[in-house]
């Protein structure tokens, strides 16, 4: 079994999808989204339930 990040970048390239975009639409960096797509950083979803 392909581990987490290699399915999100496999399903990100299969949609034509670049890393700049998933970083501007999550207010990361590319730099923040690089460390997810490679592995070396978690992917930790934080939700605001202030509203």
């Amino acid at each position: 079994m392909k581990p987490v990040h290699e399915k999100i970048e496999s399903i990100r390239k299969e949609k034509g999808v670049t890393k700049t975009f998933i970083a501007q639409k999550c207010n990361k960096t590319v730099a923040w989204y690089h460390g997810i797509s490679t592995g070396k950083r978690k992917w930790i979803l934080m939700f605001d339930f202030s509203y």
